[in-house]
């Protein structure tokens, strides 16, 4: 690879967490964004939304998510509004968590894989 081409893909790769916290931030404006915020469990980004976003994420990197199972980490948005309620009762719901640092490792690779450690919130 020349020089040229590797500082090219440095800054692609430097520039994809600033560039995905844009796009989440339309879902979520006062959101601090970490390695470690999950978008639904912490953010509330959910149904429509959360398809939305997933949208808005492939039309700007080309990010396929072929493979993802969409109900095993966002509620739709009937689902939403109990997991909302349940929350302000200590309750935070079964499904896995998909984290800021995970979906940018996700748009780094140009496709879906599952976390290394699927985890769920008890």
């Amino acid at each position: 690879m020349t020089e040229r081409l590797r500082v090219a893909s440095q800054k692609v790769t430097r520039d994809i967490p600033t560039a995905l916290a844009s796009i989440i931030r339309k879902f979520a404006p006062k959101a601090k964004l970490r390695d470690w915020t999950c978008l639904f469990h912490d953010l509330s980004i959910a149904g429509d939304d959360a398809e939305e976003l997933l949208d808005d994420i492939h039309r700007e990197f080309g990010t396929v998510f072929d493979g993802l199972e969409f109900e095993q980490y966002f509620p739709n948005e009937t689902e939403a509004i109990f997991y909302h309620l349940g929350r302000l009762v200590g309750y935070r719901g079964k499904k896995r968590k998909l984290t800021f640092g995970h979906l940018a490792a996700v748009v780094q690779l140009g496709r879906w894989f599952d976390p290394e450690a699927p985890q769920q919130v008890e």
